[in-house]
């Protein structure tokens, strides 16, 4: 039998019940009938953990049975669900045994460790996310195989959860878990290509908080923003360490100024987490930290996907298998448990301080991974190695192993060595939290969560069912007895990325905001297939795909894939995706369309939603930081089909009039000197035109009317000239770049436009501007240009009406000649116990030639790393088209820097 595999974003919703299933569960009985349902203790089969139950339409309801039948109706793709589904009979051709997990730990309860705190107490909160950490990818899970003592010690004395999701990407399960929200609600639909942000309406975790009182701060990855006012540091985090990909003496971005650090990623990390934890512990501020460390992430040889992808760690840990039973064993997998072991040892050093510290009687610890592990094509062959739970799939993939994780919970009154099976995801996070904390409902101007708070998980005597779940502790697995209604009810939906692409914009209405109901959002018809994924989904529509191929449905202890109909019950520890798992007939289609109607009701709330399905806004001026990176994959408009938006970029522009609109916001109004960064075969001229949508119409916005030569290899900065721009005030504006003239029309001008490179030139005191040279040249003239048009006019402001004949050639871009760091370096500053390298140690800089200045010597070889572009003047929010993800397969996306 052939496996779909389907990637899949993981969200956690409260929705209206479909008509038929709402008296499910309404009198669900005594929490104790569902202690040992397939969602809790494996040694008792669900007919006896519910009892029976009456439905709306007179249906006799148990475990047993299918769910009530719901209002039969055909699909967008014009096929029923048991059609997709196909026979029920191929459930004999899997021996049942695929379906028998191996036996995981045995849980030992260990009473409350942590006294609850006196009433009025503030907790503290540690929210770890590891990366591409899999639910196998513990010792307590693969004991045969992966060493993480400290990880197994942590998890043991906490509260487990063995039903708890994540989406099998990394930006949707950060947004999810930042907002309390569906991802795709709050805007971060893929993990690039525009999609990758989280719209600034929405409130994070971190304002929240911060808004109750508490101290906020970050340490790790981030990607849920790649510009100015998604950062960290702009959305309610007092501090923050957020790396690069590079795991191993990398620069650093703290609070926005770039320090060099001189060790393993994650050790680094973790000095300033005990450095900032050592402060604390006298504090009278309560505090909550985001802590994602970089393991066991890949990275590649020879620079961003030019090379073969490997795991990083220090290389002492791989000397640490050499026993025999790791002999037949795929190197990539040695690496992945090495790199294991070395992040248990990072975790350990906490998880040591708060035993030994006062923070250990009032913090709330959580640790959880984003995503299921991923599998390099070594590996593959030996899946089961990794994932000795049988599940399939992995990272990137709708199946179990990529969506289904671990989370263990510790902290004040929350009982230790217990497993709960209760239905949970990653948007749940933020409303616990928020409970815990009794921070007031609203705060921060918050939208609805999505989530539901588990409080009543952690702390048993907090809400009903407390004495049959103390009755269940005694064998350590309490299955859902303390879910209540709601929990044991709810529906956990997933949507995966094939039938939505970076280059889908949804049209915009005359406000300029996303078009609320429109055809690229139907439920049936719209969507865009995935110009990467489309493929791996067998049968998928590539025109007009709709959207339930791509959704997935959990509920109690089913399952149900839109992309093939097929619904599998997951019980006795068994979540295989295999016939000896499938509902057979007829009880699959009746909770195939139950399920599916769920879908339906649940995406038409996203199209609803107002941070649904929108780009970045583009902010300039934002306090203190003078560089804007407005990325050319966020444009919000563009010509359709002459030009095309990349997973990092866009490519096209083929006639006169081709034009691409981003949202822009000028809070600080002054002079922006503008550098675009792309590649192409021609010379053309632009026109870029900032302010009202109406004023750019009517050429009464400020613009810079500019000839770019052709760039055809490696990218640089070219540099436009300068723009005034008033600031925007309670006005919506954006900035458009209309093509006027190209050397060959019809043809495309870029064959890659990463970015727009926005810096305010520099008030008093805040260090030298950009010095630009672009000449004034006759636009009516549209010529390529010459070496001797490159010589300086010393002016770069373009008039403020449509009516000029002035062009400004545009030229590359400066790196500043430097006879100190540049802003935004800091070489000596040391970490929180990190000391910090001399320059001279940072890196192997290549030899200096004669009257070579050594700083700028330095500054070279950063780039050179860190794959940035030439031509980006401060060092501020340095770009790199190579830090968007998953672009390895899209060949446009990989410009030479």
């Amino acid at each position: 039998m052939n496996t779909v595999h389907i990637v899949l974003l993981v969200l956690v919703l409260e929705i209206a019940v479909p008509a038929g299933l709402a008296a499910v569960g309404e009198g669900h009985g005594t929490a104790a009938r569902r202690t040992s349902s397939s969602l809790s203790t494996p040694s008792s089969s669900s007919s006896s953990s519910r009892g029976s139950h009456s439905s709306s339409s007179g249906v006799s309801i148990s475990s047993a049975d299918a769910l009530p039948a719901a209002t039969q109706r055909q699909r967008g793709g014009g096929s029923s669900g048991a059609s997709r589904r196909g026979s029920s009979s191929a459930s004999a051709e899997t021996n049942a045994e695929q379906c028998v997990p191996p036996a995981v730990a045995k849980a030992i309860p260990s009473g409350v460790p942590i006294k609850p705190l006196p009433p009025g107490e503030k907790p503290n909160f540690i929210i770890i996310l590891t990366d591409d950490q899999g639910y196998d990818d513990i010792g307590l899970h693969n004991p045969s195989y992966v060493k993480t003592p400290n990880l197994d010690r942590f998890m043991r004395r906490a509260l487990r959860f063995d039903n708890f999701y994540v989406s099998p990407q990394c930006a949707q399960s950060r947004a999810a878990l930042l907002t309390g929200r569906a991802s795709p609600r709050v805007g971060t639909m893929l993990v690039h290509g525009g999609y990758d942000f989280i719209n600034s309406a929405e409130a994070t975790a971190a304002e929240v908080m911060s808004a109750a009182g508490y101290n906020s701060v970050h340490y790790g990855k981030w990607h849920n923003g790649r510009t100015l006012g998604y950062e960290p540091w702009n959305v309610g985090f007092s501090e923050s360490w957020l790396p690069p990909m590079a795991s191993e003496d990398a620069l650093v971005s703290h609070n926005g100024t770039y320090v060099q650090t001189k060790k393993y990623l994650d050790e680094m990390l973790m000095d300033n987490v005990l450095g900032f934890l050592t402060a604390q512990q006298n504090a009278s501020k309560p505090f909550y930290m985001f802590y994602a460390p970089h393991s066991i992430h890949t990275s590649r040889t020879d620079g961003p996907f030019q090379g073969r992808a490997f795991r990083l760690y220090p290389q002492r840990y791989r000397l640490q298998f050499k026993d025999p039973r790791y002999q037949s064993v795929t190197p990539s997998t040695i690496d992945a448990w090495a790199m294991l072991q070395y992040l248990d040892d990072v975790l350990g050093r906490l998880f040591s301080f708060l035993e030994s510290s006062p923070l250990g009687r009032n913090t709330y610890v959580m640790i959880m991974s984003d995503n299921g592990p991923q599998l390099l094509v070594d590996e593959k062959e030996q899946q089961e190695r990794r994932i000795p739970s049988k599940m399939q799939g992995s990272k990137s993939l709708a199946n179990e192993a990529g969506i289904r994780n671990f989370l263990a919970v510790a902290g004040p009154g929350v009982p230790g060595g217990v497993i709960d099976s209760s239905l949970i995801g990653l948007p749940d996070i933020l409303p616990t939290m928020a409970d815990l904390a009794s921070v007031p409902e609203g705060t921060a101007n918050h939208k609805p969560w999505d989530g539901m708070s588990f409080k009543n998980l952690l702390q048993p005597g907090s809400g009903g069912g407390a004495v049959a779940a103390a009755a269940l502790q005694s064998s350590g697995r309490r299955g859902a007895a303390l879910a209540s209604a709601k929990q044991f009810n709810r529906f956990v939906f997933a949507l995966s990325p094939h039938c939505w692409d970076a280059d889908a914009v949804p049209a915009l209405g005359p406000d300029r905001e996303v078009l609320r109901p429109q055809p690229l959002l139907d439920y049936d018809r719209g969507g865009v297939a995935n110009s990467v994924y489309w493929k791996l989904l067998p049968g998928l529509r590539h025109n007009n795909p709709g959207f339930e191929a791509c959704i997935a449905v959990r509920h109690r202890e089913y399952k149900w894939l839109g992309a093939t109909g097929k619904v599998y019950r997951f019980q006795n520890e068994s979540h295989v995706e295999l016939p000896c798992n499938e509902v057979p007939e007829p009880q699959a289609s009746t909770l195939a369309n139950i399920m599916s109607n769920a879908a339906r009701a649940w995406w038409q709330s996203l199209v609803a939603d107002s941070s649904s399905f929108t780009k970045p806004t583009y902010y300039l001026g934002m306090g203190k930081w003078r560089v804007t990176n407005m990325l050319a994959d966020g444009a919000h408009e563009r010509t359709p089909g002459n030009i095309t938006l990349l997973a990092n970029g866009a490519a096209g522009f083929r006639a006169p009039g081709d034009r691409m609109c981003f949202k822009s916001k000028v809070l600080t109004g002054g002079s922006y000197d503008a550098t675009m960064f792309y590649t192409s075969k021609q010379w053309a001229v632009f026109r870029l035109s900032i302010g009202t949508y109406k004023a750019i119409q009517d050429g009464s916005a400020p613009f810079i009317t500019t000839t770019l030569p052709a760039v055809s290899s490696v990218m640089r900065g070219q540099l436009i000239g300068s723009i005034k721009l008033p600031a925007s005030g309670d006005d919506n504006t954006e900035a458009c770049l209309e093509l006027l003239n190209s050397a060959s029309p019809g043809a495309p001008v870029f064959k890659h436009f990463a970015n727009i490179r926005f810096t305010r030139r520099a008030a008093a005191g805040e260090g030298p501007p950009i010095k630009p040279a672009p000449i004034a040249l006759s636009a009516a003239a549209f010529l390529p240009p010459t070496p001797e048009q490159w010589a300086p006019t010393g002016t770069t402001s373009a008039p403020n009406n449509a009516n000029n004949d002035n062009s400004l050639l545009a030229v590359p871009a400066p790196d500043p000649v430097l006879s100190e760091p540049p802003p935004g370096l800091d070489t000596h500053g040391a970490p929180v116990a990190t000391p910090a390298p001399k320059m001279e140690s940072l890196l192997p800089l290549p030899p200096l030639q004669p009257g070579q200045n050594p700083i700028s010597n330095l500054f070279a070889t950063l780039r050179s790393r860190y794959k940035w572009p030439e031509g980006q003047g401060v060092m501020e929010s340095m770009f790199s088209p190579f830090d968007a993800e998953d672009i390895d397969m899209c060949e446009a996306c990989k410009p030479e820097v």
